[in-house]
């Protein structure tokens, strides 16, 4: 299964520099293998500009993810612990690479933009496949 996830430019940045190596999130599937999961860069790019394979998806106490995320989140300490108010636990996507792709608009697989992700569906998936290979 592969998914799409929005996340804010400046943090898809630091994902494409090889700097950022877990995406954090409050929410996640974690009952589903995952083969993908395709980045869509939001406001003000809008676009799904590549995807990354997830090796590990853990849930830890935010204690906890932090440790072992702080090195490799390109988060403040203070933004991390403001993102979780009022949870009592995390999850961190661990990958070890960004693989780019032409940037691809939305509405080529969805109608708007996920608040957190989407799931994809087959014929979705195929379609960002494709226009991998050939471009928009």
């Amino acid at each position: 299964m592969d998914i799409l996830l929005s996340i804010k430019p400046r943090y898809v940045a630091y994902i494409r520099a090889g700097k950022k190596l877990v995406e954090l999130r409050k929410i996640f599937p974690l009952n589903k293998t995952i083969e993908r999961i395709f980045i869509y860069e939001s406001s003000p790019v809008k676009k799904i500009c590549g995807y990354i394979k997830p090796k590990a998806i853990c849930t830890f106490t935010l204690d906890e993810l932090w440790e072992k995320t702080k090195s490799l989140s390109c988060v403040e300490k203070g933004d991390f612990y403001t993102y979780y108010q009022g949870k009592v636990a995390g999850t961190g996507i661990f990958f070890d690479k960004f693989i780019p792709m032409p940037p691809v608009p939305l509405d080529a697989v969805l109608k708007k933009a996920p608040q957190n992700y989407a799931n994809l569906t087959s014929s979705q998936s195929k379609i960002l496949e494709e226009l991998m290979v050939h471009g928009e």
